[in-house]
């Protein structure tokens, strides 16, 4: 602004400054004055703030609430698969957990990245309405990246969420790094992420409404909740089906392999009783056989033995 106000008086000069001149009063201190410096302004500092400009407040506190949410999916859906819990629990139940969980984890995590800036403010004068306002606002971000990365990762396979994150949080930091006024007119576009209207409705609420942009930061914020709400919905629920289908496809993959198992051992149990068949086929022939030596062998006792070619 000062620059546009030093700019407007060389402008307005060159303009008008030839003219002025001959109608200026070269007594009048005033009026000199007035030609050499016609335009000027001061600057007020309607809310001066002790924290200063900050640059931690809108590039890594605006990429850790992404990432956090990124690594709790992962330990959740971790969790979820191995203990199968799509198969064990109906759709409403394990919705219920998820979001109850999500619902939890935000408020903790949002509540520890306000107790950080608080731990660091120095002497930064803050009230416990700005901390719990802080904090509030912190959490509906937080809420918002994890339904919007569990939305993804429903759909999206395990290997692609990297990218995803990275994109998201570069998207969100480049909103909010800089005012929109100061960027060219491609990237107001910008005004829509979730990081943006958050880190606007931090400075209205450390600032004591100097800044206020509630009345574009909350809609905004509120309409990324609702529509991450219903897309996790959907996306759930299409999760749960493909769970069941893979269930019913194991299930029908368990049952032929039983089926085959179940032949091969009857095949198995014929093939040994047929063998013990021929066994005692065998068994019987030679004890017919031995019965028969065996007789003759008393025979020869009782009438005495054999002449040796008659043996």
């Amino acid at each position: 602004m000062q620059k546009l106000v030093s700019t407007t008086r060389i402008a307005y000069n060159k303009i008008n400054g030839t003219q002025a001149s001959q109608l200026l009063n070269a007594t009048d201190p005033a009026a000199i004055q007035a030609l050499l410096n016609p335009i000027q302004a001061t600057a007020t500092n309607i809310k001066a703030a002790s924290f200063g400009a900050v640059i931690l407040l809108n590039t890594v506190s605006m990429a850790m609430p992404v990432l956090q949410q990124f690594f709790f999916l992962l330990v959740l859906n971790g969790a979820v698969g191995q203990h199968q819990l799509y198969k064990k629990m109906t759709v409403r139940s394990s919705f219920l957990v998820r979001y109850t969980a999500g619902l939890l984890f935000t408020f903790g995590a949002s509540l520890c990245q306000t107790g950080y800036f608080w731990a660091f403010r120095e002497n930064w004068g803050v009230s416990g309405t700005e901390f719990v306002l802080t904090w509030m606002t912190f959490w509906l971000l937080m809420h918002i990246h994890l339904l919007i990365l569990d939305s993804i990762s429903t759909i999206a396979p395990l290997p692609v969420m990297p990218f995803v994150v990275l994109l998201w949080i570069f998207l969100n930091i480049a909103s909010s790094l800089s005012p929109l006024e100061m960027q060219a007119g491609f990237y107001h576009w910008g005004i829509a992420f979730p990081s943006h209207n958050a880190y606007s409705t931090l400075v209205t609420i450390w600032t004591r409404g100097a800044n206020n942009r509630l009345y574009r930061a909350l809609p905004i914020l509120f309409s990324w909740e609702i529509a991450g709400c219903i897309s996790s919905s959907i996306t759930h629920l299409r999760a749960c089906h493909l769970s069941y289908k893979m269930g019913q496809e194991r299930q029908l993959d368990e049952d032929i392999q039983n089926t085959k198992d179940e032949e091969d051992r009857i095949q198995s149990l014929d093939a040994d009783v047929s063998r013990q068949t021929t066994l005692d086929r065998t068994a019987s022939r030679l004890e017919r056989q031995r019965s028969v030596e065996e007789a003759a062998l008393e025979q020869r006792q009782v009438y005495g033995p054999s002449i040796p070619p008659f043996a």
